[in-house]
């Protein structure tokens, strides 16, 4: 099979991810995912920007109150608010780092995969688990070293490339699949 010939109907991939393979897509599907929809350009100093302007609004709702028009000691207000937006980075990145552990060890006991993309559904079985859903939920595929991500909805999934049929590039693999999604997302 070369990537000129047709595609089948229904497209069967079987594989086994490795745990470190599944840790770093987590990771960077986030990023990728972020990238992709913009937010990642400005999602830190959204979210400072946010923080600055509760603590403004705390700052002024104290200070205009006339019931509560005391001298207000803004050093130890400043150095709570920036305690406590840190500590919230720290926690969200721990998070983060954790759930992305916690995947690799569920592939790992996952065993072999097998995908199989239809021109309507995506279904993955595997030992423990089947996951299926509706192509037009697919957003934009994420391109990443070694592997290829389909996310939909709140999940993705790691297509590596050994998965691939014999003679198929990576890059007709996801001129396919965009092609059914766009054709299902047109379709519903």
């Amino acid at each position: 099979m070369d990537d000129r010939e047709p595609w089948p109907d229904i497209l069967t991939l079987r594989y086994r991810l490795a745990p470190a393979v599944v840790a770093r897509a987590s990771q960077m599907l986030t990023k990728g995912l972020a990238k992709q929809s913009g937010s990642r350009k400005f999602g830190w100093l959204t979210w400072v920007c946010g923080w600055v302007v509760i603590f403004l609004a705390s700052l002024a709702y104290f200070r205009l109150r006339p019931d509560l028009a005391y001298d207000l000691p803004v050093f130890p207000l400043l150095a709570t608010f920036l305690f406590g937006l840190f500590t919230s980075l720290v926690v969200v990145m721990l998070h983060q780092r954790r759930l992305c552990r916690h995947l690799a060890e569920l592939s790992a006991a996952e065993g072999d995969s097998t995908l199989q993309i239809g021109a309507e559904r995506l279904r993955e079985q595997t030992r423990l688990s089947a996951r299926e859903a509706d192509l037009s939920l697919a957003r934009p595929v994420v391109e990443l070293p070694d592997v290829t991500l389909i996310p939909l909805g709140t999940f993705g999934i790691i297509v590596p490339d050994s998965a691939l049929p014999e003679g198929r590039s990576r890059a007709a693999f996801i001129a396919e699949v965009s092609d059914r999604v766009a054709r299902r997302k047109a379709a519903a």
